[in-house]
């Protein structure tokens, strides 16, 4: 399978460590998230599946963000639930740092199939 396409997403300068940045990819509003202690930078669909309420502001540690609003909590990478408040994924997409450029992949990297069968669980 061919390689997703990447967009231009922002600046890295402006998201420094620790901090979260409001990104569109085409239609879609994400959450980019630089992770203080690892230097690693995410990026999520800014909605939780929970209460469909956005991730500003979550606490982001060990590779995981918490939802501020009712503490639901998930895997950056993989897109998982990682507590009991939900079961449901969220939708993440892999970043790619070039020089100072954020770019993200056009295509989430949990694949669709896969949010289907766990929603109708």
């Amino acid at each position: 399978m061919a390689e997703a396409p990447y967009q231009d997403v922002a600046d890295l300068s402006s998201l420094p460590p620790g901090a979260q940045l409001r990104v569109t990819l085409g239609a879609t509003a994400l959450l980019l998230c630089h992770e203080a202690a690892t230097g690693q930078v995410w990026a999520l669909k800014n909605s939780c599946p929970h209460a469909f309420q956005p991730f500003d502001g979550g606490v982001v540690s060990s590779g995981t963000i918490q939802c501020p609003k009712h503490g639901a909590c998930f895997d950056l990478a993989s897109g998982r639930a990682t507590n009991r408040i939900t079961a449901r994924p969220i939708t993440v997409y892999a970043v790619h740092i070039e020089g100072d450029r954020i770019l993200v992949s056009t295509q989430p990297t949990v694949p669709t199939e896969e949010l289907t069968q766990t929603r109708s669980s």
